[in-house]
């Protein structure tokens, strides 16, 4: 069995998009920064610069906040 098959019937396995991270993160106020060839995002509340995994983990991570404040 190829690597690719075994990751495609793993139901833990994350797919990868980084369009789709970028056009999330764009949606949700995220600023691109491109320092020395490397691709940082802002973030619109706090300024800190992220890397592109770690600012789709916040977003998640305060977009679920956020709906549980709501939902409360």
């Amino acid at each position: 069995m190829s690597i690719e098959k075994d990751r495609r019937e793993d139901p833990l396995s994350v797919s990868y998009d980084p369009g789709k991270q970028q056009r999330q993160l764009e949606a949700a106020g995220w600023e691109r920064v491109d320092r020395q060839g490397k691709l940082f995002w802002r973030n619109p509340r706090s300024g800190h610069l992220s890397s592109q995994g770690t600012a789709v983990e916040r977003l998640k991570a305060i977009t679920t906040f956020e709906e549980s404040e709501a939902n409360s």
